[in-house]
């Protein structure tokens, strides 16, 4: 995960103590949780190709195809916001209700995020597109989404608490790509040989986790 701009990634020479004959992958700091330069023999990307692009330094550099390509890629659901409200109980099983509500406004879609055995705290989660959501009034906004299929004084009554996020609000997830050819060679393809992408925009199956695993 990109922490902070900008990282670096270049090749060097090994040390004089290894035995092997190969160059090794130098990652310095940028990174998440790490503080100092560290060598390793290849190196995972995982960011999305049009923030990793401008934000991670290489080198030998990216071709300026591939980097056109890179900038040019959507990320995957990037403009998409989410709402995860905590209850103490999963009340709405008295009416025998699922939890899955489709509701107007900024929010289309909501749905538990817990097991169905779970009696205590529940997560329902909302989703919707774009970043018109009152950050400052998120229990409002829980609480008009789902007062009118659960009703109003329930939904307060066993509101925890409200968190949120905005793609879109987030420029180490996030920029305005234009395009979403993901699984394009260019987004795939190892670089120099150590340097190896497998984010969602880089598999044919993106969308999931099995963009990562791929």
């Amino acid at each position: 995960r990109l922490d902070r701009k900008v990282a670096t990634i270049r090749r060097e020479a090994p040390d004089a103590t290894d035995e092997g004959d190969d160059d090794e992958v130098v990652v310095t700091r940028g990174f998440y949780r790490i503080d100092e330069t560290i060598q390793c023999r290849a190196v995972v990307v995982a960011a999305p190709p049009c923030v990793f692009v401008d934000d991670v330094v290489i080198e030998p550099p990216l071709s300026e195809e591939r980097k056109t390509k890179m900038r040019a890629t959507a990320t995957w659901c990037g403009d998409w916001v989410k709402v995860a409200a905590t209850f103490s109980e999963p009340f709405w099983r008295k009416a025998n209700a699922s939890g899955v509500v489709c509701t107007k406004g900024p929010l289309q879609v909501w749905w538990e995020a817990c097991s169905p055995e779970t009696d205590g705290a529940t997560v329902l989660v909302g989703l919707g597109v774009g970043v018109d959501i009152d950050q400052k009034n998120l229990r409002r906004v829980v609480v008009d989404a789902l007062g009118p299929p659960f009703g109003a004084k329930a939904v307060e009554a066993h509101l925890i608490s409200v968190e949120c996020k905005a793609w879109m609000t987030d420029d180490l997830t996030y920029r305005a790509g234009t395009e979403r050819d993901y699984g394009h060679e260019l987004l795939q393809a190892p670089h120099d040989g150590r340097i190896f992408f497998a984010g969602t925009e880089t598999a044919p199956a993106h969308g999931h986790v099995y963009g990562a695993l791929f």
